[in-house]
């Protein structure tokens, strides 16, 4: 025990003392939360139900058809929860979108509703100046799962003009009942309001986008920060230290349990003094023990994790790769450059397999209460008992390589 702590100590001086290292680990977080910052304004809640998406409408068919079918999509519950339209012309929508008072605004051709029931399926006209690109984005999402919708009605009110076809029937009267039948599939389906199906998500609170992408980048950084640990075993391994370790009759878990709880010491110092940079920042209240406990945890879990990484590997340039194509795969899966719901779905789907993203989820979680004291310490323990047995498996895997 008594030489444990002696190491966690030498280790903690040692890293203390490459003021290098200190000076890029606080000023690249630093910048990067600047830019943060700057790009994404803390008061901006474009996740909140109650700020709206204002949209332009420009119906240059002015039909029957063409308003009912407007009114019946403007008036769906979820659509008009989520967004704000307004009818108005071309050049008004125009200069609309370019004194930014609206988002973007969508122009329905003047053949719309007649190709739409006739299975031409016209496309829709949308209009953006390039900004608000979330907002953009959903936007554009809506309007694909329109035309998806559409493409539906088409390929059903098709294959029963073919068969009405080979039954017989004329193809005027053909044509007349897919009419019928794309007309009562389209206005009385959106009608029933049955075009969007809810769900929601709990214990995500609505968030701004500062906060959302300054706790995932945060989380991001943390997990760079955990690869060092591995990579000065690795170096030291490569300089002999751990052969010399063995020949001493010194436990080599004691050498990487001190290691790993070092690095975890000094990862959660630097991740509560980026933590108390962003609070300050954004103005959010949190309780700063909570968290920095939990940090801790999660610090000895990863530094743990890329220790027996890293023995598995055992080779410097290896692990270096390897590691970075690691963080950044889970950082653009786990939504740190771009939120999960605006991802492709391809990719979307494999987001719940992501670390990055469910401890970005705690912390905003835990940042906004969610979490209870228990359920914080269960989460704690829990990851200290993982990286201790991860510990014990990395001393088994570098005793067996360097004294077999």
């Amino acid at each position: 025990m008594k030489n444990c702590i002696y190491l966690i100590w030498f280790n903690l001086k040692k890293i203390f003392s490459d003021y290098k290292k200190i000076a890029v680990i606080f000023l690249v977080p630093l910048v990067i939360l600047g830019g943060t910052a700057v790009v994404f304004n803390k008061d901006n809640n474009i996740d909140s139900p109650t700020a709206k998406i204002k949209l332009g409408i420009v119906d240059l068919e002015k039909s029957s058809t063409s308003s009912m079918l407007l009114g019946t999509i403007i008036e769906e519950e979820t659509l008009s929860n989520l967004m704000e339209f307004e009818n108005m012309e071309e050049s008004d929508a125009a200069e609309y979108l370019k004194n930014n008072k609206i988002t973007a605004y969508i122009v329905i051709p003047e053949s719309f509703s007649t190709g739409l029931l006739n299975m031409e399926n016209p496309p829709l006209k949308l209009c953006s100046n390039g900004e608000n690109m979330f907002e953009f984005l959903i936007v554009q999402k809506t309007v694909e799962g329109f035309s998806k919708y559409v493409n539906y009605v088409e390929i059903c009110t098709s294959a029963e003009y073919y068969a009405l076809r080979d039954m017989g029937m004329s193809q005027d009267d053909a044509i007349d009942v897919n009419e019928d039948i794309s007309y009562t599939l389209i206005f009385k389906t959106l009608g029933r309001k049955t075009f969007f199906e809810t769900v929601p998500v709990y214990n995500f609170p609505s968030v701004s986008s500062f906060v959302y992408h300054g706790i995932s980048i945060l989380v991001l950084l943390l997990f760079f920060m955990a690869t060092f640990s591995s990579m000065e075993v690795i170096e030291e391994r490569d300089s002999n230290i751990t052969v010399k370790i063995g020949m001493a009759g010194k436990s080599v878990f004691s050498y990487l349990f001190s290691k790993s709880l070092a690095y975890s010491i000094f990862n959660s110092f630097c991740m509560s003094v980026f933590i108390l940079i962003f609070i300050r920042v954004s103005g959010i209240v949190l309780n700063l023990g909570e968290v920095i406990v939990f940090l801790l945890s999660t610090a000895f879990l990863l530094n743990s994790f890329w220790i027996l990484t890293g023995a598995l590997i055992r080779d410097k340039n290896g692990f270096t790769s390897i590691s970075s194509v690691f963080n950044v795969m889970i950082a653009f899966v786990g939504g740190s450059f771009f939120p999960v719901v605006l991802l492709p779905y391809s990719i979307s789907r494999f987001a719940g397999f992501s670390p990055n993203l469910l401890l970005s989820k705690i912390l905003v979680n835990m940042v906004y209460g969610n979490i209870s004291m228990m359920e914080n310490l269960v989460m704690v323990a829990g990851f200290l008992v993982s990286g201790l047995l991860m510990i014990i498996l990395s001393s088994i895997l570098v005793g067996r390589s360097e004294y077999k």
